[in-house]
């Protein structure tokens, strides 16, 4: 058997045996699966998942070789101690901690030459002691070991204490080992972590000296384990630990009087995360922390897989009436929901800004956008229809009918967590769907669920989309991605440099460059190049930057300190590749997440990191030298397309932008930023950007199906092709 190595990350479902099946690598590689739910501190709550994980271990083995493995050592051999709680910060997890956690793990992973039982140092344990994976130290075995498997069978159901296991020498066993990281120190425990893993395995080669953040730890994992040789009934398990209960009532934002308005959204302490006419939840609490502080503000407590299946059941049930519900009247519905938010507005657009970390005008403006489109599909309510075409035959009439989809999956991202899931949700209702909304940390396994068979709309990265968009498709069912763009803003000689440098600033460095829309890249004729690069020099030392929800801030933070971790990690490939920081560059030496807003030039336009999203406020410029269609060139090289603009007065250029030559993007702007879009288009892209559109114009097509209806209303009955049966 290969080894499995299982990363816990925010937010992932626990799978089943069908999910964990086809996460498995068939092909007899070491496999990693990113694989599922975050656990509190709670000793109850991580062998709560600790017992879900062997069962579906287990349960696996079974099925797929025909044999009863079991899994040593059990839970009651790992023990949760205080000196990995999650109150540990970064700069606070030692060296000691980090070589305990080593040394159990690679005690675990011995060649099989070792002689099982031995410890690292070659001392062997004594039959009646087990390794407690935490500490390092060995405790006596209970008495529990004694009991018969029927008796095993009857006090697992009985009673949330794992017993002890054990082993049967008759049959193949598996080895597991759990190590239990907190949340926060992942990225700096892994990474020796598996460097010493490789090491013990034998491969002469090293782990990655470097996390790619904007991947996470998963694909740390995922490069780690492609250098290692198979072996044999090893199972090594790495959970992190969520710090949800680590934190006191005073602790949290919730609590202090500067947002006492949280208070009137009806948000508490701990919050349910699951709603299907009612909130409740039963699975890990995690916390939200606030990006321009860092302070945790609430808790809620996530789903559980049982949780979600009554969801989709309980929406398909819905969707059953409100299929057959008059489509002005599903209008009224979204009305008074457009109503709901309007009223709130104000507290609603300071709760996006206060766990997304824009500026409160664009939390406002996002939550402005949902209630405009809410506007949009009343009016459309009334216009859903198909066309009345002329039929060649006497006597018959040819139209199309519309009709709903059924139950919509709507998985939307962190950086626009309201107007997309607006977009989506207000149109589908009133094309007669019922919809169900995710965050974009469970896309992947929840877009397998067999009950959602009719669309899917996804805001995300390529190579994710990918892999939901084939998932999907394996059931031929309806999708919408949108997973973002390496947007470019094209420069001409004849610009307006004004309009060029205000549109720019906006594009790059508004919500600090975390939109999909972002302009990444701007490419400006060598005749103005150094002109509109110091403009934009003193344009960007002028931006306020500051706590989103004061007044006059321009420039919040970034999400989260692995987004920080990807800028520096881009900041140092820019260097690598001989780039030039005009400006920026740097963090912010202030609490949260912030980093300088950064100008880039000296690049090529094909250098590798300009050819790729860079999800943070890096503008890179390039200079042209040649024609207009130089410039359309190298906006279409990357790989997405989104959105693009050009800044130019000539008609000629504006209408080979627009053209069957020009920009290859789902939106194509001339004079204006490449943010920005109306509810009122259609919203999407090309190539990796996913293809599909939302919003505007006839995007509510996509939510509903097509039959084309022939009607015979008269008392002939004429065949194709003049055929005719007597």
């Amino acid at each position: 058997m290969d080894i499995v190595v299982r990363l816990a990350t925010h937010g992932l479902i626990h799978c089943d045996y069908n999910q964990f099946n086809i996460l498995v690598n068939e092909r007899g590689k070491p496999t990693l699966i990113d694989f599922p739910q975050m656990v509190s501190t709670s000793h109850l709550n991580a062998q709560s998942y600790f017992d879900r994980d062997v069962t579906c271990i287990r349960d696996y083995f079974k099925r797929k070789f025909g044999y009863e493995s079991e899994l040593y050592p059990t839970f009651d051999d790992i023990r949760v101690t205080e000196n990995v709680d999650t109150e540990v910060s970064a700069s606070g997890f030692t060296r000691e901690m980090e070589d305990t956690l080593l040394e159990e793990v690679t005690g675990c992973v011995e060649s099989e030459s070792g002689e099982e039982g031995e410890d690292e140092e070659g001392e062997e344990r004594e039959e009646g002691e087990v390794c407690d994976y935490a500490t390092g130290e060995s405790e006596e075995k209970g008495e529990d070991e004694n009991l018969s498997g029927s008796e095993k069978e009857e006090d697992v159901e009985k009673s949330a204490e794992f017993s002890k296991v054990q082993r049967n020498k008759s049959q193949k066993s598996l080895q597991l080992t759990l190590v239990m990281v907190p949340v926060r120190v992942q990225s700096q425990v892994l990474t020796p972590l598996l460097r010493q893993l490789a090491i013990s395995m034998g491969t002469e080669r090293r782990c990655p000296d470097t996390l790619v953040h904007e991947w996470g730890s998963a694909m740390l994992l995922r490069c780690a384990f492609s250098l290692f040789h198979q072996q044999s009934s090893r199972v090594v398990l790495v959970r992190a630990m969520s710090g949800a209960k680590s934190y006191s009532s005073s602790e949290l934002l919730i609590n202090d009087g500067k947002y006492s308005w949280l208070r009137n959204l009806g948000l508490q302490e701990q919050n349910p995360g699951v709603y299907d006419g009612t909130w409740h939840a039963n699975g890990p609490t995690v916390t939200s922390f606030c990006p321009s502080n860092g302070k945790p503000i609430a808790h809620i407590q996530e789903g559980s897989v049982e949780d979600y299946r009554q969801v989709v059941q309980k929406a398909h049930e819905a969707w059953k009436t409100w299929r057959e519900v008059p489509g002005p009247k599903r209008g009224e519905v979204v009305r008074q929901i457009g109503q709901a938010l309007r009223d709130n507005l104000d507290d609603l657009g300071r709760l996006v800004s206060l766990e997304v970390g824009k500026i409160y005008p664009e939390g406002v403006g996002e939550v402005q956008e949902y209630v405009d489109i809410c506007d949009y599909a009343v009016g459309l309510s009334r216009m859903l229809g198909g066309s009345i075409m002329p039929s060649e035959r006497p006597g018959h009439a040819l139209m199309e009918q519309w009709n709903p989809l059924g139950l919509v999956g709507i998985i939307t991202a962190f950086n626009f967590p309201v107007a997309p899931f607006g977009w989506n949700h207000a149109i589908a209702m009133v094309c007669g769907n019922c919809t169900l909304c995710s965050l974009f940390c469970v896309q992947e396994r929840r877009s397998q669920h067999p009950t959602v068979q009719h669309s899917h709309t996804l805001l995300s990265l390529p190579q994710v989309g990918q892999k939901v968009g084939v998932m999907v498709q394996e059931r031929f069912g309806k999708k919408i991605l949108e997973l973002g763009g390496n947007n470019a803003i094209v420069v001409a000689a004849d610009a307006d440099i004004d309009m060029v440098v205000r549109s720019t600033l906006f594009a790059a460095v508004g919500t600090a460059g975390q939109r999909c829309t972002t302009a990444r890249r701007l490419i400006v004729h060598e005749s103005v190049h150094d002109k509109v690069v110091e403009r934009l020099k003193k344009a960007y030392s002028q931006v306020k930057i500051g706590d989103p929800l004061e007044e006059g801030t321009l420039y919040g933070p970034l999400h989260s300190e692995a987004a920080v971790e990807g800028y520096d990690n881009a900041i140092s490939e820019i260097k690598s590749q001989n780039g030039t920081i005009v400006y920026g560059g740097k963090r912010i030496d202030r609490p949260g997440h912030y980093v300088e807003p950064t100008l880039v030039t000296g690049l090529a336009h094909d250098s590798p990191i300009v050819q790729r999203e860079t999800f943070a406020p890096i503008l890179y410029v390039v200079k042209f030298t040649g024609g207009i269609d130089e410039a359309i060139a190298w906006n279409n090289e990357v790989e997405q397309g989104l959105t693009s603009s050009i800044f130019t007065a000539s008609l000629e250029n504006v209408f080979r932008w627009l053209g069957p030559a020009g920009s290859d993007c789902g939106i194509v702007n001339v004079n204006i930023p490449t943010s920005g879009a109306e509810i009122g288009g259609a919203f999407g892209g090309e190539k990796a950007t996913g293809g599909g559109r939302e919003s505007g114009s006839d995007a509510w097509k996509q939510y509903m199906r097509r039959s084309t209806c022939t009607i015979n209303y008269s008392k002939e009955l004429p065949l194709a092709q003049g055929i005719k049966f007597e």
